[in-house]
């Protein structure tokens, strides 16, 4: 082996090790950093919706129908079918570019 191939491959090694990084940095970043990303978003529209629902119907009728979407959101998410589609979602923000550049490469 020449001194150039070594150099090579320590750079390749580098760059593979630079994606692999990426990659589960994207893959284990936490959901509470996510949501603190959109929490403005979420807040303001959350407000928005609630203030039209306040505004076009009766107390009681508003109150009863936030209650049943909170309690079957809940239900939802306490399941295992609120699992894996928890999972689904956050598996499909991960962009198809991403997953093919952290892939090694097959050469000896």
């Amino acid at each position: 082996m020449s001194l150039k191939d070594d150099r090579q491959r320590v750079r390749s090694a580098s760059v593979n090790l630079i994606a692999r990084r990426q990659k589960l940095k994207l893959k284990t970043e936490d959901l509470s950093d996510r949501f603190e990303r959109w929490r403005p978003t979420l807040l303001v529209g959350g407000g928005f919706v609630a203030g039209l629902l306040m505004g076009r119907g009766r107390l009681r009728d508003v109150t009863r129908s936030v209650h049943s979407t909170a309690s079957f959101g809940w239900s939802l998410i306490r399941s295992s079918a609120g699992s894996m589609l928890v999972a689904r979602i956050l598996q499909s923000r991960t962009r198809p570019d991403e997953l093919h550049a952290a892939e090694p490469e097959t050469r000896l």
